[in-house]
């Protein structure tokens, strides 16, 4: 019988076990998708929705029986073995990006050429400008409001993006003010390996808003002094943001798959 279990453990197994976390993968993250840990046979997964989010581990060998216990598996991982699994059962999720938040501190060179004349734009034309971790839940929600109108023909996933502005236990967030109004939002969160990058909210009334928001991101020292990459999460098959993405140098891009398990193929 399966028993509840902290999503903590199965993190835990993961840095044991030598993982490399996706952009799920962390505990603010599971826990506002409403994800629960369970223990059994030996092994620990985290399921949600009716979904694993990810495979299931051995957690004790001495218990382990086989077959690993499997349902569809939301999003694999970039260095674990997928044998288990049925190669013409894989459906495409999303990209991955990360990137070194080292490299944006040096923007010369042809492959920066674009996105440093942009990133100076904003600023020239708003020198009054704050970035700040002081923020007002009642005016980001505000702001968050804007942003849901701007993209409400392909918003997707908009009450969790709600809850990490709600809460704060795991999540960092920081404002862009200008002239004392909140225009931008980022908000991040952290594994034992990379900060995620998670949401990026900008006021689209501002031209070249979003690429500085995400140079104030990249440069704050704060970020810089955690030593770790940062994964950017993918696109959600918006080909403008894929084309704005592969433009900021990744250090890697990657397919991230799904696995659908079926009782009985059709």
């Amino acid at each position: 019988m399966k028993t509840k279990s902290e999503v903590s453990h199965y993190l835990t197994m993961m840095e044991k076990q030598k993982i490399d976390p996706n952009f799920y993968t962390s505990i603010p993250y599971i826990t506002l998708s409403d994800g629960i840990c369970y223990e059994e046979k030996g092994t620990i997964w985290i399921e949600a929705n009716n979904w694993m989010l990810f495979a299931p581990l051995i957690s004790d060998y001495s218990k382990l029986k086989l077959p690993l216990p499997l349902k569809r598996i939301w999003s694999d991982f970039d260095n674990m073995s997928n044998t288990v699994f049925d190669k013409n059962l894989i459906e495409f999720l999303d990209w991955e990006y990360v990137f070194d938040p080292n490299s944006f501190k040096d923007l010369s060179g042809k492959k920066w050429e674009t996105y440093r004349k942009n990133i100076r734009k904003w600023p020239k034309r708003n020198p009054n400008w704050l970035y700040t971790g002081r923020l007002d839940q009642e005016e980001c929600l505000k702001l968050l409001g804007y942003w849901f109108e701007e993209k409400a023909e392909n918003l997707q996933d908009a009450e969790l993006m709600i809850k990490f502005i709600e809460n704060d236990d795991g999540i960092f967030k920081k404002g862009l003010y200008k002239d004392g109004k909140l225009v931008a939002i980022n908000i991040w969160d952290e594994n034992y390996k990379y900060i995620n990058y998670r949401y990026c909210f900008v006021d689209h009334c501002e031209p070249f808003l979003d690429e500085f928001v995400r140079y104030l991101f990249y440069t704050d020292k704060e970020i810089l002094s955690k030593n770790k990459f940062i994964n950017d999460g993918g696109t959600v098959g918006n080909s403008g943001l894929e084309r704005f993405k592969d433009k900021l140098n990744p250090f890697r891009k990657r397919k991230v798959y799904s696995y659908i398990h079926y009782q009985k193929r059709k």
